[in-house]
């Protein structure tokens, strides 16, 4: 099955930011916590949920840009890799 890829977990923003040793500032991550899916089957436009396994945030259409820039404005130097896509459903 080529181009399959299995995505597991439900991360929390506090959870996603110890396991990839980021802090968000309390603005985003009030904002974060606003539109994040705990459901992976349901991710709306303006939403987004975080795999544990691999690590990787799935984005809305609308919100992808806004999250990228968001998370580009941080020092990442110190971060472990994670994962970030838009959602294309």
């Amino acid at each position: 099955m080529e181009g399959t890829s299995i995505l597991l977990g439900n991360l929390t923003i506090s959870a996603f930011e110890e396991k990839v040793n980021l802090k968000f500032n309390e603005k985003d991550k009030k904002w974060l916590e606003e539109h994040r899916q705990s459901s992976a089957n349901n991710i709306g436009d303006s939403e987004f949920h975080i795999f544990d396994m691999p690590t990787r945030i799935l984005c809305g259409k609308d919100i992808y840009d806004e999250m990228l820039n968001m998370i580009s404005s941080y020092d990442l130097r110190n971060v472990k890799q994670f994962g970030f896509q838009k959602n294309n459903k």
